[in-house]
């Protein structure tokens, strides 16, 4: 939890969203302020509407979420913390709604692929449609009234739209995890002694991968993460952003910070901040 009084916390989507929860998670007395598409949270930020956007990174079952890895190479933005937040996906839709009538099931494309074994088993003739928002695709059920179309979204979200849960736990795994990041205009500076997490976008010069990655694991760095991204306005050319465990001021990883400009054109470090212990697992 962050102290937040009189802050305005940017998030994607619409009341019910997952991104909501995990903004009130983190923000318990902020104003929360949602927005379409990932785009405007990042902007809010910038343009200092918000003092904080919390935006989903990765998940345990389906992955990266490549556009917010796509718009770090374009806002000048920090991180300044992260949170793993369980999620819990329902099939919802109208009252009176049956599985069998289903011809159309709306979501954000990462439910869809979350939920991908369900879709495929138990709703063969209804077409994954993906919308921007999990909340956003309920609210899209109930304001066009249709009994055929339904929605993967949160419990909270069939209590904000009125709709009917029809199934719940429809994710592949229980296991479904998503790590959220919060973003800032300026770094922070976490306190001495907390075990931290430094995240680092670079470009390496041509072959020049092995000898970047290097320049941690030969100071006994471990690198926890590696996201690979096309390097925009550049052409074949690639941007890697690499989680490693430490503070970015210890004096092992600033030397290495400092190698990696020797053998990437570019190096930007995108945050230090208290690495989030990793949720407990849940048994199936």
């Amino acid at each position: 939890m962050i102290a937040s009084s009189a802050l305005r916390v940017a998030y994607q989507g619409e009341p019910g969203a997952y991104s909501e929860a995990a903004a009130h998670r983190l923000f318990p007395d902020a104003e929360l302020q949602g927005h379409a598409w990932f785009d405007g949270a990042f902007e809010a930020v910038v343009n200092g509407e918000a003092a904080h956007a919390v935006v989903p990174i990765e998940n345990t079952l389906f992955g990266s979420v490549h556009p917010v890895y796509d718009l770090l190479q374009r806002h000048p933005l920090a991180l300044v913390a992260e949170a793993w937040h369980r999620v819990q996906h329902c099939l919802v839709a109208l009252p009176g709604t049956r599985l069998e009538v289903l011809r159309e099931v709306r979501s954000h494309p990462q439910a869809l692929g979350q939920c991908a074994a369900f879709l495929r088993d138990r709703l063969p003739q209804a077409i994954p449609v993906a919308v921007h928002d999990t909340a956003g695709a309920a609210r899209m059920v109930r304001d066009e009234n249709r009994p055929d179309v339904a929605a993967i979204a949160s419990r909270r979200a069939a209590t904000v739209y009125g709709l009917n849960v029809l199934a719940e736990g429809v994710e592949t795994h229980p296991d479904n995890f998503t790590r959220f990041v919060v973003l800032a205009a300026h770094a922070a500076f976490p306190a001495p002694g907390v075990a931290c997490k430094t995240s680092v976008v670079f470009s390496p010069r041509p072959d020049g991968l092995l000898a970047a990655l290097a320049a941690f694991g030969t100071r006994g760095i471990a690198v926890v993460r590696v996201e690979c991204r096309p390097r925009e306005g550049h052409p074949f050319q690639h941007a890697y952003f690499a989680d490693v465990a430490g503070a970015a001021h210890d004096p092992p990883l600033q030397q290495a910070l400092a190698e990696l400009e020797h053998v990437a054109e570019a190096v930007r470090v995108l945050g230090c901040y208290p690495a989030a212990a990793l949720p407990r697992r849940i048994l199936p």
